[in-house]
């Protein structure tokens, strides 16, 4: 056992050499942890399988249209802009450039003194430089994390009433054996067939 052990640690430390050892990231839907491998660029996650970018995303040029979302950072620079629904990332969003979009993050929003920004944001950390032009939007800015554990609490909850509410149906009804009858012929098709 031991012998299998050290030949799996060095197996290990050669794809961390190679840059192929496994990480782990959290699943921006449902916070599934997932390990891959540091080169890896997308992943579907385990548990919920939705696919997903588990690498940084920078934007230099134009990004319109499509949802962005990563495990990991979106970094808008001077002259790269964001228009998209909406945007999730798992570690950060830090802003440079502009960005039209609704913005959720479980770390740091950073708005640079060039930025340009409009649309929600929801974060645990806010920062805003000076020159920053924020043109609207709701911020809900949660540095403990209390809001998401409501969100989940009652989604436990939800789930909990389900399985009660099922239980409670199934309980409700008499339990009888389950008869199988052929179904009646319509009318029309027994004067369409000749008689005996």
């Amino acid at each position: 056992m031991r012998e299998v052990s050290l030949r799996m640690a060095g197996y290990l430390t050669d794809q961390a050499a190679k840059g192929l050892a496994p990480r782990a990231v959290r699943c921006i839907h449902c916070a599934e942890t997932m390990h891959v491998s540091t080169k890896a660029e997308t992943a579907t996650c385990p548990r919920c399988y939705k696919r997903q970018t588990v690498q940084d995303v920078i934007v230099d040029t134009e990004k319109m249209g499509a949802r962005v979302e990563t495990t990991g950072i979106l970094f808008i620079k001077k002259k790269g802009r964001v228009w998209a629904p909406g945007v999730k990332a798992g570690e950060a969003v830090e802003v440079l450039g502009e960005l039209k979009a609704n913005v959720e993050t479980k770390g740091h929003v950073v708005i640079g003194e060039t930025a340009r920004w409009r649309g929600d944001c929801k974060a645990k950390v806010l920062v805003v430089e000076d020159g920053a032009r924020i043109e609207g939007g709701f911020f809900c800015i949660d540095p403990h994390g209390h809001f998401e554990a409501e969100r989940a609490a009652e989604q436990a909850a939800a789930n909990t009433s389900a399985v009660e509410h099922a239980a409670q149906a199934i309980e409700a009804k008499p339990s009888s054996p389950l008869v199988l009858e052929p179904a009646p012929r319509p009318a029309a098709d027994a004067a369409a067939r000749p008689a005996a």
